[in-house]
């Protein structure tokens, strides 16, 4: 028989054990105001990181992608309209039916004034990469040097801008920086016109690349823009104000023509804006915006009608 002294140790025991499992327990679910924080362990340092080979891997996989999307939407892309074919129309039906854009710039960027007079730009951020690589010519000023200052400001004041506008001997609004020629384009060197490749020679720009060919002639593109594609240097960019030249001839008009002469040499469409402000029905003026692509890029498109029908 169990004594009553033995039964009261074996109770104490039993309480104590108890007392123990509880105050585990409520520590495990239950903290004390009272009681002070304790300071966490601080976690070993991150490895650095080459932020540089970063951004180019970031870039490299953004184009690939970049170019996955354009490569679909030109798929379905037509240069000119299904029934009319880009055949002579006024201009306002013309150019509201025909030569939409079919590329796009992610960093597309305004340079120059709002409304008449700036341009837009494609990713203008690869020329300020460039420096004193970047050239830009410009036909056509009217004493308008604005879109010119604007990239000096802007883009990069290591870019070489060269201005070309044979109607006013001497601007009075030059920037320093910029370098102008009082002679016009023409398909025909002669007095104060000459051709791009003319140009081109000589200022000792052969084999290089223009960046961005600025032109608004005031009609000099129609007779102008296959040779454009003659002098040697490679062009990056055309940004143009094309004036009418949309009825005749009936079944080919110039603006057909330059539209497709555009696209034959890799350059298509990422901006087209009309200029509502100083034009409209049949005298429309519109800018187009071009930049080169590769000719992958091109192949993309499914085969555009003969400009001949």
């Amino acid at each position: 028989m169990i004594s009553k002294r033995y039964r009261r140790v074996v109770l104490i025991i039993a309480f104590v054990l108890a007392l123990a499992v509880s105050t585990q327990l409520g520590r495990a679910h239950f903290r004390s105001p009272f009681t002070l924080p304790t300071t966490p362990a601080v976690p070993p340092p991150a490895p650095e990181h080459d932020l540089a080979v970063e951004h180019s891997l970031t870039s490299s996989s953004f184009e690939r992608n970049l170019r996955d999307i354009q490569a679909g939407k030109l798929e379905g892309y037509r240069l000119f309209e299904s029934k009319t074919n880009g055949k002579g129309q006024g201009a306002g039906a013309w150019h509201q039916e025909n030569a939409e854009p079919g590329y796009t710039c992610v960093h597309e960027e305004r340079i120059g004034p709002y409304g008449d007079g700036g341009k837009w730009v494609c990713d203008p951020h690869k020329l300020r990469i460039k420096g004193s690589a970047c050239l830009v010519y410009s036909v056509g000023s009217s004493d308008d040097f604005r879109f010119e200052n604007d990239i000096l400001q802007k883009v990069s004041s290591d870019c070489e801008i060269h201005v070309f506008d044979h109607t006013v001997p001497n601007p009075t609004t030059k920037p320093p920086a910029v370098h102008y020629h009082a002679y016009g384009l023409s398909v025909h060197s002669s007095g104060n016109l000459r051709t791009l490749k003319d140009i081109v020679n000589e200022l000792g720009h052969a084999g290089r690349t223009i960046d961005i060919f600025k032109i608004d002639c005031e009609g000099c593109e129609w007779v102008t823009f296959n040779s454009w594609f003659e002098a040697p240097v490679t062009i990056n960019e055309i940004l143009v104000e094309v004036h009418a030249g949309t009825a005749e001839p009936s079944n080919n008009p110039p603006a057909k023509q330059f539209m497709q002469t555009m696209f034959d040499n890799e350059m298509l469409i990422f901006h087209k804006e009309p200029n509502i402000q100083f034009s409209g029905g049949d005298s429309l003026c519109v800018e187009y915006a071009f930049t080169r692509v590769s000719s992958d890029v091109v192949a993309a498109v499914p085969k555009l009608p003969n400009s001949e029908n």
